[in-house]
Formats: C-alpha cells, sequence, structure tokens
C-alpha cells in the first residue's frame, strides 16, 4: 500500500474524533523510512513551552490499511498520554486504551 502524509493525516482527524473526541490537537505526521521502528512519537516544548507532537510512520513495512491504522492509533495513544501529562509508555494506561479499541474498532494496537 502506498502510504502518503495527505492519508495519515485524514486517518488522524477520523480516529481523533472516534477514539479521542477530538481531545488531541495537531500533529506534525510524516513518513519516513525505517527498518527499526513501526512508528514513532516524540513530545517536547518548544522554546515558549508549547508542545510540538510528531508522529513519524514507517513505509519500510509492507502492510495493509489496518496495520497503518493500527501503528497510528498506538502512536497517537502515547500522544494522548503526553497532552495529559502522563508516563508516555506501555503501562497500564496505554493497555486499557488499547483494550477499549480493541473492543469498539476491532484494532490490536498492541
Amino acid at each position: 500500500m502506498k502510504l502518503s502524509e495527505d492519508l495519515l493525516y485524514k486517518t488522524y482527524s477520523y480516529f481523533n474524533s472516534l477514539v479521542f473526541g477530538n481531545e488531541l490537537p495537531y500533529v506534525n505526521i510524516k513518513v519516513y523510512s525505517s527498518k527499526v521502528n513501526q512508528g514513532y512519537f516524540e513530545g517536547y516544548p518548544d522554546d515558549k513551552g508549547n508542545p510540538v507532537l510528531n508522529i513519524k510512520i514507517s513505509n519500510r513495512y509492507n502492510k495493509t490499511y489496518n496495520d497503518f491504522c493500527e501503528t497510528l492509533l498506538h502512536e497517537m495513544v502515547h500522544c494522548f498520554q503526553y497532552i495529559k501529562h502522563m508516563d508516555v509508555d506501555h503501562g497500564k494506561v496505554f493497555n486499557k486504551i488499547a483494550k477499549i479499541i480493541k473492543k469498539e474498532i476491532g484494532l490490536n494496537i498492541i
């Protein structure tokens, strides 16, 4: 599947509404080439203290659209953790949200 930033932004917007009630702010989304990570989230404050949020999704894997959705949602959960000042990890909160996503929309983000 051909992965584009436009498609990822549209998918991000859809899942932001469906899963997060539009709580997630704008994020920079990039397609990148990595064999190490399927996706990556980073958040940090800029020089004025405003959050800079980045999600990168690798195009190096031969995946279906659902696979990319799962990876994007996985990174969106990390974004949620960051903006809510939680630990950005795969702990209890992450797993609770992952179970809800699996039950409600059938995607496995773990």
